[in-house]
């Protein structure tokens, strides 16, 4: 989600987590690196949200509940930030974009934009 995006929170169901990570812009360096040259749909959401333009999508929401190696990285990513270890951070960022490069994978797990409105 960009910065300015207006948030709203809804009750949600018993098997429902929610994690909202706040995440400065100079995170997504290494991201941004991993992901490449190449243009899609993420790439250009993330660098159109770092550069604050305020034009274009202000959020994304991919539906990957049954997407394991999305599941997996966020779980870790999750112990990660809760555990004192050193490297953390650099663990953090690689994880970031290992995530990112599955969704890359999981386009078609996108949720349509007529279908967000109703949330």
């Amino acid at each position: 989600m960009c910065q300015g995006a207006k948030q709203k929170i809804l009750a949600a169901g018993y098997d429902v987590i929610a994690v909202n990570f706040i995440i400065l812009p100079e995170f997504f360096d290494d991201t941004l690196k991993i992901l490449g040259k190449e243009n899609t749909l993420l790439r250009k959401f993330v660098t159109d949200c770092l550069k604050n333009n305020g034009s274009g999508t202000v959020y994304l929401h991919f539906q990957v509940a049954d997407v394991l190696p999305v599941q997996n990285l966020v779980e870790n990513l999750i112990y990660s930030l809760t555990d004192n270890r050193s490297g953390k951070s650099n663990i953090n960022r690689i994880t970031m974009g290992l995530i990112f490069l599955n969704l890359i994978e999981c386009a078609e797990k996108l949720a349509p934009a007529d279908e967000e409105k109703n949330l």
